[in-house]
Formats: structure tokens, C-alpha cells, sequence
């Protein structure tokens, strides 16, 4: 169905982009308000997101359109960064920052407040692997392409990255009791 939209979309049928904007805009807001943690900021990023894939529709291959557009969000991201002459490392990029009053709206559950919190505390790449693994349920081979890691590299990034979230869990005498919280 996804591969369909797309090749409707490349053959200039904007209804087909749109309908591909409904499939995944909030999986990529998502993403990037955890990164950035403003909602002003997050909403324009997501629609830079989609302007440059719109643009950039002609140049995809057939394959995973979701891992593309993850990987321009990602792109978008680092761009977004640079511009803003906030020079930083890929490492900081990951850092959600002091907007703990944006994460905790977004979470209904203490439990849940506690694991976001807890995130703030993971390495970048860490938090990387585990945002798009369990926040935006991507596959382990989605996953893979959008940080330019092999799929073994990434299951061994999310064993070590949930490892520690569980260190910094119990180190708070907080249970993680399922992971999934959005």
C-alpha cells in the first residue's frame, strides 16, 4: 500500500503525498520533539521534513519509504543545529534538553514521566536506537538505514542502551515494567 502512494505520488498525484503525510507526520513530529523538545520547533522541523521529501520524491528508490523519510528527519535535524549556529556534536544533538515540562504533558503516567526523565541521562546514540526502536516502533533493518549502522550493530546498541536505562531505573527505584509508553 505505502509503495503504491509513492509511485502515485512521484507521478505528481498530491493526494497520494498527502495521504503519505497522514501515514507518518505524527511518527515524525514525535521523533523530533523528543530531540528538541519545542513544540514550535518540533512543528516546523516536521514540515521542513516533508517539504524536502516532496522535493526530494523523484530520487527515492523502492524500498523502505518510512527508513527515507526517518533519515530526513534526521538530516533536517542536523541541519537545523547547524543553523542555528548551535555547533554541536551528534552526541549533544541527542539531548533532550531542559524541556521537561513539554515531556512530562506528554506523559500521562508517573511511570512514565520517570522513563522519559531517565532517558535525558542515556548516551546519544543509546537514546537514538531506543526513540526510534520503541517511540516510533521502527524495525531493527529501518533502523539500521536511518543511522547508517548494520542491524547487528544496532540490536547491540539497544542491548547495552536498555541495559543502562535499567541501571538509571533502578539507581531511582523506578520498575520498568513494559517499555512501550507512547
Amino acid at each position: 500500500m505505502i509503495e503504491d502512494l509513492v509511485i502515485r505520488a512521484k507521478d505528481s498525484e498530491p493526494e497520494a503525498f498527502s495521504e503519505l503525510y497522514e501515514l507518518f507526520v505524527e511518527k515524525i513530529y514525535r521523533f523530533l520533539l523528543f530531540k528538541v523538545g519545542s513544540v514550535t520547533e518540533a512543528e516546523d522541523l516536521t514540515a521542513w521534513v516533508f517539504e524536502k521529501a516532496w522535493e526530494n520524491l523523484k530520487k527515492y528508490k523502492k524500498g523502505n519509504f518510512q527508513a527515507w523519510l526517518f533519515k530526513i528527519a534526521r538530516n533536517t535535524l542536523i541541519d537545523f543545529w547547524r543553523k542555528e549556529k548551535k555547533e554541536k556534536s551528534l552526541e549533544e544533538i541527542g539531548e533532550i534538553g531542559s524541556h521537561t515540562d513539554i515531556l512530562a504533558d506528554l506523559c500521562k503516567k508517573d511511570e512514565q514521566k520517570q522513563l522519559l526523565l531517565a532517558f535525558k541521562k542515556l548516551k546519544n546514540k543509546y537514546y537514538e536506537v531506543l526513540s526510534l526502536r520503541f517511540l516510533n516502533d521502527l524495525s531493527v533493518t529501518e533502523t539500521a538505514k536511518i543511522i547508517n549502522k548494520s542491524e547487528g550493530a544496532v540490536g547491540v546498541i539497544q542491548h547495552r542502551a536498555l541495559k543502562s536505562l535499567r541501571m538509571i531505573m533502578e539507581e531511582k527505584n523506578i520498575e520498568l515494567k513494559e517499555f512501550m509508553i507512547i
